[in-house]
């Protein structure tokens, strides 16, 4: 009542001494709305309260001067420290090196790495999430992680990583193709690899004939080929290995479709060799021709079949004889080939 009656003298006199006349505004409450954050484990002080949980909070504040106040809604948010664990992955592929990389939760990680000692392939990463490194020595790769790039939830974390140990799969394959007369692959490792700093450098290999893993895995070997029962040709692949890496070489070696392979000497009646035949493959038209020393036709066939030994019925002697081979195969069907040489009767 005092207040209105206040206000009633005082448009009385403003009316009388012709001052305007102004109406007084209400008072009305002043809205202050804040976003802050604390660590996990931290605690924020909010006007003497003690707060250590993500939420929304109050609080009233007389203003001076006035009778009004000031409100402040506080949102609070409670981080957890950033992941700074780093990973690695190797790359063996050129360029070979690490990939690192630290999560990022994609809200505008901060990241800065360093390397001790100090790695030049770094330069130009050190605030990526991802980065890649080639350390020619032993080193170690140090990242701090914040929401921030001034220091709000400092992480960080390391990792130790070593010279990259490539290998280049080199070999090598004797003969280039297979034949009756020669059903074995000499093979022998020639790979290039690379030699740590560390001196812990260890190579090994695997062999591999048409997928079939070898026994034998030294670097230089032979292996014994079954005649035609690998199909028509053998892949050799070699794979070899360090502690980091790996890579393969593979040749392909073709049977020969054509043999033609003579004997040397056959004992008539005694097995094995207990005739005189040929081993052919891919022969379109055959004629063979034996003589003895002084030239007389002992045997002849145009069947491939095979010789006992025998002229008219009776048993040839023990002897060097000569024999001539005429031939057509399937590489070469057009024109006839030849081939001759001695073999020995043994009785």
């Amino acid at each position: 009542m005092k207040r209105i009656l206040c206000v009633a003298v005082f448009v009385v006199c403003s009316f009388c001494s012709g001052i305007p006349l102004r109406a007084q505004s209400p008072c009305s409450d002043t809205l202050v709305r804040v976003n802050d954050s604390v660590c996990e484990g931290m605690q924020y002080d909010f006007n003497g309260r003690i707060l250590t949980s993500s939420g929304y909070y109050y609080d009233t504040l007389p203003r001076v001067g006035t009778e009004c106040d000031s409100v402040v809604i506080l949102r609070l948010s409670v981080l957890e420290y950033p992941f700074a664990t780093p990973g690695s992955r190797i790359q063996c592929v050129p360029p070979v090196g690490y990939k690192l990389m630290v999560y990022d939760d994609g809200n505008g990680m901060f990241f800065h790495w360093t390397s001790t000692p100090m790695d030049s392939s770094l330069i130009g990463q050190e605030h990526l999430s991802n980065i890649f490194v080639t350390p020619k020595v032993p080193t170690v790769y140090e990242v701090d992680v914040d929401y921030r790039a001034t220091p709000q939830c400092p992480s960080s974390g390391r990792i130790e990583l070593k010279p990259v140990k490539t290998v280049v799969a080199q070999m090598y394959v004797s003969p280039d193709h297979l034949s009756y007369d020669h059903l074995e692959l000499e093979v022998e490792d020639y790979s290039i690899s690379y030699r740590g700093m560390d001196n812990d450098f260890w190579c090994g290999r695997n062999w591999y004939l048409n997928d079939v893993k070898q026994q034998s895995a030294d670097v230089h070997t032979v292996f014994p080929i079954k005649p035609w029962m690998e199909g028509d040709s053998v892949v050799v692949k070699m794979v070899a290995f360090t502690a980091d890496c790996a890579d393969s070489a593979i040749k392909v070696v073709p049977f020969r479709r054509v043999a033609l392979y003579m004997p040397n000497a056959f004992t008539p009646g005694v097995e094995p060799n207990a005739t005189f035949q040929p081993v052919v493959q891919g022969i379109l038209q055959y004629e063979l021709w034996i003589y003895d020393r002084r030239g007389t036709l002992v045997y002849h066939t145009t069947d491939q079949s095979p010789w006992d030994g025998t002229h008219n019925g009776r048993p040839c002697p023990a002897a060097t004889y000569v024999y001539k081979c005429r031939y057509k195969d399937i590489d070469t069907p057009a024109g006839f080939q030849t081939l001759s040489g001695t073999l020995t009767l043994i009785r």
